[in-house]
């Protein structure tokens, strides 16, 4: 099937990208970024003809938080989007006969400057393709969201009309200098960045700083190694493994600040109008660079080869007006109803600023692929959740508990220990992040900026070395979604929904609009006493008197989790034996935890069984039921300490949470 650039940008579009554009192969080829480290796609593949460049912009709730893991978070879940869409596009071209690859844009190249520079440049084929210029950090400005947009290239072989480069200079540039004034760690230079410093900030848990942390515990007494387990460091490490969290250019203070973009003043320019971090040394630094190009000397970042990318022309300001004008024409037409170009549901897309309501929001959810949608409000935000920044009134505060059932199938498995079922629940988790992602980005683009709330808990500030530390947010979620009418807790204090039980995954998107929030349901959906299946099946006997040994139920929950993970390289560092030591670094256990930090499978998930056998919910006796009506894990011992433990509503451990249980069989 024949197809062209318009063909091409069109589909890329349909598909979830915000910028779509397309760069010649030769032209590439005959300007590298750098001549000396040639980041080109004949480098990669001879027969590459043309390169197409899809961006997804970050929402803008991102950047009205503080710095940290839910940044992180929402950027990870942007970077994974923006590689879905692009594969989509891949497969739909070779469907249509022309070989196409998505490249490993999150990747660097070993062989290229100690691996500071990727396969190719992202940024440099945004500019080529006619997507935006390089600012004064050298971060790829676009018109419509400035710096706050991620970008990747995908390889084909199809010949394509190149779009023309943006030749004026979208950066204010020396007269501006706000990314200079804002860097914690000093880093900008005169369109330039010192990568070692901004790599400090930028890759919090990158590969530089992991090296040294262990570069560190090599020359570290053995007492003081087993310190360094359980500290916030290596935690962060972890987690910057399993989800790409804080791992990969997650610094956002120049890209919060910086003023180019619809985006930014839509949502951040009152937010982010003081700069902290500005100095008198800094704003002299400022000052100079702009002396040297108002007085015509030579810039120090600049020069005939990659001024290219900068924009030639310098800075006039036309490319921004013509784009603040065609904005706002733009919402001027946005009360109209249209179809959206992602769920083909009918919707009315308001102006900016206009607050939607709660059953809308719910609809796009569940067009998304979410199972269970609620609403509830800022009662229902833990301690150490965010707020987002920016809101007229705390009292505006919502989250929006997003729920998806959990694979029926994989119930079915015999055993809590099968990699099958940890690895299906990590893919149930991750299609609920993909959804969540969707939604945060529909409702930033229709005037409400959002932010994930993750259900893996990335908060590594409350991390303490206990493994138990790690529950406060599955707590939390399980509570918000009680209170968002999703469910009830049961008798260890899991959600428990009406349609699948226990059988789901939840996350919450946070977001500070007054909208409609729902009735937490009444009666308790756990029959306590009567059932106590949870109590017969957990193997780890964590189940109490409506509570749970988070810590006992931790090592199954999370086989292959941090406290797994830290303990086994205790073990190794108080093995005497060398050869021992060796065989326990070629052992099972060492196999799964590899396998287990490469996506999360046996991490984030893991034991489920109290989760297969509850008899809540629609799909129990549908599916599960015949199979997993018997319980082996039951004992006398069980059943006796069933019977003993007081259920009740009169008990102090039924009062001190009946209002996430709900009211018991006796109440009712």
């Amino acid at each position: 099937m024949a197809m062209d650039a318009a063909d091409v940008k069109y589909i890329g579009k349909e598909l979830g990208a915000d910028l779509v554009g397309i760069a010649s192969a030769d032209v590439l080829n005959a300007h590298p970024p750098d001549p000396k480290y040639p980041q080109t796609p004949e480098r990669i593949w001879p027969d590459c003809r043309s390169v197409i460049v899809i961006g997804t912009h970050i929402p803008a709730a991102a950047f009205r938080c503080p710095p940290g893991p839910l940044v992180q978070y929402m950027d990870m879940a942007v970077l994974r989007r923006m590689d879905r869409i692009a594969w989509k596009l891949s497969a739909i071209l070779e469907e249509a006969g022309h070989a196409a690859f998505v490249t490993a844009a999150q990747e660097t190249d070993w062989n290229f400057k100690r691996a500071s520079y990727g396969y190719l440049s992202n940024r440099h084929l945004a500019v080529e393709a006619g997507l935006g210029t390089l600012g004064l950090e050298v971060n790829l400005l676009t018109p419509e969201f400035g710096p706050r947009i991620n970008f990747t290239g995908i390889l084909t072989d199809l010949e394509l009309e190149g779009d023309t480069p943006i030749t004026e200079q979208i950066c204010i540039g020396e007269g501006c200098s706000r990314c200079l004034y804002s860097c914690p760690s000093d880093a900008v230079l005169h369109f330039g960045i010192d990568k070692r410093r901004c790599a400090t900030e930028a890759q919090e848990f990158g590969y530089a700083q992991i090296t040294g942390f262990f570069s560190k515990f090599l020359h570290t007494s053995a007492a003081d190694k087993k310190k360094l387990m359980a500290s916030r460091g290596l935690y962060g490490f972890w987690q910057g493994m399993l989800r790409v969290v804080g791992s990969f250019g997650d610094c956002p203070r120049c890209l919060a600040v910086c003023p180019v973009g619809d985006d930014y003043h839509a949502y951040l320019a009152e937010p982010q109008k003081e700069i902290p971090e500005k100095t008198p040394e800094r704003m002299a630094k400022g000052n100079e660079y702009k002396e040297i190009r108002q007085t015509g000397g030579d810039a120090p970042g600049l020069n005939e080869w990659n001024v290219r990318w900068v924009g030639p022309e310098g800075y006039t300001g036309k490319v921004i007006k013509a784009q603040r004008q065609a904005f706002k024409q733009l919402q001027d037409v946005r009360s109209v109803d249209e179809e959206t170009r992602e769920t083909g549901l009918p919707v009315k897309i308001p102006p900016h600023g206009t607050v939607l309501n709660a059953e809308l929001i719910k609809e796009c959810a569940l067009s998304f692929g979410t199972d269970l949608v609620g609403i509830t409000g800022p009662d229902a935000v833990a301690k150490g959740w965010p707020t987002v920044a920016g809101a007229q009134d705390a009292a505006d505060t919502r989250v929006i508990v997003l729920a998806q059932r959990m694979n029926g199938g994989s119930a079915l498995i015999t055993g809590w220990n099968n990699r099958q079922k940890y690895y299906n629940d990590e893919l149930n988790l991750d299609a609920l992040e993909g959804a969540a992602s969707k939604l945060v980005t529909w409702l930033d683009d229709r005037g409400v900026p959002a932010i994930i709330i993750p259900p893996p808990d990335v908060d590594r500030g409350r991390w303490s070395g206990d493994d138990a530390d790690l529950q406060t947010a599955v707590e939390a979620m399980a509570k918000a979604a009680v209170a968002a009418g999703l469910g009830t807790l049961g008798l260890n204090q899991q959600l428990l929904t009406l349609e699948f039980g226990p059988r789901v995954v939840t996350l919450a998107v946070l977001c500070n609009v007054p909208l409609a929030t729902d009735t937490p349901q009444e009666t308790a959906l756990c029959k306590g006493a009567d059932c106590g299946r949870c109590l017969s099946a957990c193997p780890a006997d964590a189940v109490g008197q409506w509570d749970r040994d988070w810590s006992a139920c931790g090592s199954f929950r999370s086989p292959h989790g941090f406290a797994h993970f830290t303990d086994f390289l205790n073990r190794i560092i108080a093995e005497p034996d060398i050869e021992i030591k060796n065989s326990m670094l070629r052992s099972e256990d060492s196999f799964n935890i590899w396998l287990s930090t490469l996506r999360g499978a046996g991490v984030i998930s893991g034991c489920h069984r109290c989760q297969d056998i509850c008899p809540v919910g629609d799909d129990y006796d549908d599916m599960l039921k015949a199979t997993l009506e018997e319980i082996p894990e039951d004992t006398p011992e069980k059943q006796s300490r069933l019977i003993s433990l007081d259920l009740s509503e009169n008990s102090i451990a039924y009062r001190n949470r009946a209002e996430w249980i709900g009211w018991l069989q006796s109440n009712r």
